[in-house]
């Protein structure tokens, strides 16, 4: 039902419930219904992993109309979880001379280099569902709901080594040269279904 059973925030006022199988009867109307949502965080753990969680999706889309005056059929999808997500290493971590593996002037000697980690994660799942309500009586609804549960995340890990260079005063010098990059990346499938019974 509708905040304080207003109309400002809610379409309908036949106690349509989108997250109640049960009341979809009330609905005499064939119905198509999305929204989307765009999100944005940005965050400095005090470990020194920048974080970063960006979202644009897909809340709902569902297309729904009655079978008879007390029964109606409804279709949805519904992302329940999509985002990228990525963290990266605020601080860098050297390697010495003596530890580096790198000749990065070309001079025969190895140099020392810096080097940070940063995860990028993305995917997520989705739902696919189909539901019917039935009007039983005059105090009584029941809804039944099946879903299929899909999706997939990709993480990748990327460790980036990076030319260090100091000035005449013995400083280092802030310029970024990246030298060379290892990314890793593993991808997961997701795949299950969800069943929902609903009464009132």
């Amino acid at each position: 039902s509708s905040l304080g059973d207003s109309r400002l925030f809610s379409s309908n006022t036949n106690g349509f419930i989108l997250s109640s199988p049960s009341s979809y009867y009330n609905n005499y109307q064939a119905n198509l219904s999305m929204s989307i949502a765009f999100n944005r965080v940005n965050a400095l753990a005090t470990s020194g992993l920048k974080n970063k969680l960006e979202s644009s999706n897909f809340n709902h889309f569902s297309f729904g109309f009655p079978i008879t005056k007390n029964q109606y059929f409804l279709l949805s999808v519904n992302p329940v979880f999509r985002s990228f997500i990525n963290f990266k290493e605020k601080q860098f971590n050297y390697l010495g001379a003596n530890s580096s593996f790198v000749d990065t002037n070309n001079d025969g000697l190895y140099d020392p280099i810096k080097y940070r980690k940063s995860f990028d994660v993305s995917g997520g799942i989705s739902e696919i569902s189909s539901a019917i309500s039935s009007r039983i009586n005059e105090n009584i609804s029941v809804g039944f709901k099946v879903g299929k549960l899909f999706g997939t995340r990709t993480i990748q890990d990327t460790l980036s080594f990076y030319k260090v260079e100091y000035d005449q005063t013995g400083n280092e010098l802030n310029d970024l040269e990246l030298i060379s990059y290892e990314p890793r990346k593993s991808k997961y499938n997701y795949s299950s279904m969800s069943y929902m019974f609903d009464m009132r």
